[in-house]
């Protein structure tokens, strides 16, 4: 009969480790991850489509329930009043799809001045009853984020159901471009971008020969804040609105 093994020396290791907090990949919480998925929408104006997502726009001093998208996207108020976005759009249960109608005359901010491309459209107030995420925070839009991070990408590429690219970034400028190796396509235009912790730090814009790319967040809310105070109205209840200015 053979002896038995001794185990103990092995279990007494496992004890022994270096687990520590480094601060390069921090935590990202459940709720987050799950919340930032479905925020992400479909987007149908004029005969088009692309991608956007649920954020709150009071800290740019537009209502809390707003999409955000591409200015190609969404170029003026007409097409805002003319677009549709569809939430939850997944394949595994088409009749759980939420559509939703957008409200410029609530608040409407957007621009086109390269690398920047974005609008912000407030939801019809009938319909955020019929949301069931919580709008994206832009508090840290103040903020470039951390360089050769890990991007997510949720998108509806050709209009489809959602899907998402993850994938690190290869380079951000000042102006506010940024450019990654994520898979998209036609229908992808205004879908948001998340960092390693699920914060938005921007919106995808445009592919290219050697890269994809978007637009940063901090630079977008920048612009919007510049342009509200120079050039908007104030509208009673909802904030600055900015009428599609090209800043």
């Amino acid at each position: 009969m053979s002896a038995p093994i001794d185990i103990s020396e092995p279990l007494q290791s496992l004890r022994v480790n270096d687990e520590q907090l480094r601060g390069v990949a921090p935590y990202a919480s459940a709720e987050t991850i799950q919340n930032n998925m479905e925020a992400a929408c479909a987007i149908t104006v004029r005969g088009g489509r692309g991608s956007g997502s649920l954020v709150d726009g009071r800290p740019l001093g537009l209502p809390r329930y707003c999409v955000l998208t591409n200015h190609h996207v969404i170029s003026t108020e007409a097409d805002a009043e003319h677009a549709t976005a569809v939430f939850n759009k997944l394949a595994s249960n088409p009749g759980s799809w939420i559509t939703i109608k957008l409200d410029p005359r609530a608040g409407f901010a957007a621009g086109c001045s390269r690398p920047l491309d974005y609008c912000f459209v407030a939801v019809l107030t009938e319909d955020v009853p019929k949301l069931k995420c919580t709008p994206i925070s832009l508090a840290h839009a103040t903020s470039k984020p951390s360089a050769n991070i890990t991007i997510t990408i949720w998108q509806h590429p050709q209009g489809g159901v959602k899907v998402m690219s993850n994938f690190h970034v290869e380079k951000m400028t000042d102006e506010g471009s940024i450019s990654y190796q994520n898979d998209t396509e036609p229908g992808s235009s205004g879908s948001p971008i998340f960092d390693n912790v699920g914060r938005l730090v921007g919106i995808h814009a445009q592919g290219g020969s050697d890269a994809n790319s978007g637009c940063l967040l901090f630079s977008i809310a920048n612009a919007v804040k510049a342009v509200s105070m120079s050039m908007g109205r104030r509208i009673e209840g909802c904030g600055w609105r900015v009428d599609a200015l090209r800043v």
